[in-house]
């Protein structure tokens, strides 16, 4: 079977599962059943190994559609109310948790040395979907992560992956050790390939 068709069917098999899932739920008597349903089976297939399926990123909109028509057909007079009187708390919230994340970017940014939309993009809260696209778009051209000082089985793993410390942050875990700080070119290297 040609990759093209396999990968047809799995999609088609997962969107008629979480269809079926959807209507469980909803059976059940379950809040937000078309979202829950599907959520809870595919994050079930997908642990279990059972289902491997990338689902393709234009399709995004469609779900999004789908779960914005669900919840908003879950909105009565009474939500309507209670959501216009929050309205002024949630919308200071989000303005000072954008603040709050455009200064931890620019900290982010100086100290590591990540580009200032990687590191907006890991402070910014934003929903998983998002998040991905955005990456998608701008996609990373370094990887950086901590690793105990004395965790030397850890510190060779990541060197012979191309990982070289670029930091360190003493004192960092709660016994007191000191974090190592990684980092990956993920440009283009030898050969032409992603690195």
């Amino acid at each position: 079977m040609s990759p093209r068709i396999h990968t047809l069917l799995s999609l088609s098999s997962l969107y008629v599962l979480a269809a079926f899932a959807g209507w469980v739920f909803a059976a059940l008597g379950i809040p937000l059943p078309w979202m829950i349903g599907p959520l809870v089976l595919s994050a079930t297939l997908s642990i279990s190994g059972l289902l491997k399926v990338t689902v393709p990123v234009k399709t995004r909109p469609l779900g999004q559609m789908t779960i914005a028509a669900q919840v908003g057909l879950a909105f009565t007079p009474a939500a309507l109310a209670a959501l216009l009187t929050l309205a002024p708390v949630m919308i200071g919230t989000a303005l000072a948790s954008a603040a709050c994340a455009g200064a931890l970017a620019m900290i982010m940014a100086r100290t590591t040395g990540m580009r200032p939309s990687q590191a907006f993009l890991s402070t910014f809260p934003t929903s998983p979907v998002e998040a991905a696209i955005m990456a998608e778009r701008r996609p990373p051209d370094r990887m950086l992560i901590e690793v105990r000082a004395d965790n030397a089985d850890a510190l060779a793993f990541y060197a012979a992956k191309d990982f070289v410390e670029i930091d360190r942050r003493p004192r960092y875990y709660s016994d007191g050790s000191d974090a190592v700080i990684l980092r990956r070119s993920l440009g283009l290297g030898c050969g032409g390939r992603r690195g």
